[in-house]
């Protein structure tokens, strides 16, 4: 669990057609509301470091306790973190 402080950021790789997916979680494990899989925009992780957005929206999530649940396919996650905008 992770106590967001703003908008998530993601360094990953990802193959060619590989594509990286992010769901937020609250403390009881359900879904956050328009932040699942479903809403998820998908990227591939070839840049240093890729803004995650749901529906074109970046998320902002400051001061809530949240799980996040990568799905990769074909790709790998080397790390993410949270910032107070999109810097």
């Amino acid at each position: 669990m992770y106590r967001a402080t703003g908008i998530i950021h993601a360094k990953a790789t990802g193959d060619p057609g590989g594509s990286i997916k992010v769901e937020f979680r609250d403390g009881t494990d359900r879904k956050i509301p328009g932040r699942g899989l479903d809403e998820s925009e998908a990227f591939n992780g070839d840049e240093a470091a890729n803004i995650i957005r749901w529906h074109g929206d970046p998320v902002y999530l400051a001061g809530q306790t949240v799980k996040a649940h990568f799905v990769l396919n074909r790709a790998k996650r080397h790390a993410f973190r949270f910032s107070p905008d999109s810097q």
